[in-house]
């Protein structure tokens, strides 16, 4: 299978998913037979250059093209890419376009996620360390008071039956 097959069948199957296309009703759109359809996407064969922007046109995209120098890297990089899916795609695409002033603001806002993680991590040492003084502490007077007064009243109201 040819390299500009692959690539053109994942152009077409991506632009008709992108779409909410089926295979039929890209047929139906575009004009061409269903199974011709299947074959360009499995592969099989790869549709002229025409035919392609036709069929990415039917899908609601259009293929841009441009005489530029030919760069070996993007070809071997463009396999890989090929692999992620179409949101990865994005997302890589995207991360390829930010601007000073995004690298910027990506940054201010790491920053302070990482100071609230700080702030978190202190506030759970500190209660951490709260629980532990009054484990260590024991029971407090007061709770002490209240347990004897307890005793008391029930003794009490032991004594007050067997009187009665």
């Amino acid at each position: 299978m040819r390299e500009d097959t692959v690539r053109s069948a994942a152009i077409l199957r991506e632009a008709r998913l992108r779409a909410g296309y089926s295979q039929d009703e890209l047929a139906r759109a575009s004009g061409k037979d269903r199974t011709v359809i299947a074959r360009y996407e499995q592969g099989i064969v790869a549709p002229s250059l025409d035919t392609l922007v036709q069929l990415l046109r039917a899908c609601g995209f259009d293929l841009p093209l441009e005489l530029v120098a030919h760069d070996p890297g993007p070809d071997e990089t463009s396999s890989a890419i090929q692999m992620l899916s179409p949101e990865r795609r994005l997302d890589r695409m995207l991360e390829l376009r930010r601007t000073p002033e995004e690298d910027h603001v990506l940054e201010e806002q790491r920053r302070r996620l990482r100071e609230a993680q700080q702030r978190g991590e202190e506030i759970e040492r500190k209660r951490e360390e709260t629980l532990r003084r009054i484990e260590e502490r024991g029971p407090r007077l007061e709770d002490e008071r209240e347990l004897e007064e307890r005793r008391r009243r029930f003794e009490d109201a032991h004594r007050g039956r067997k009187d009665n």
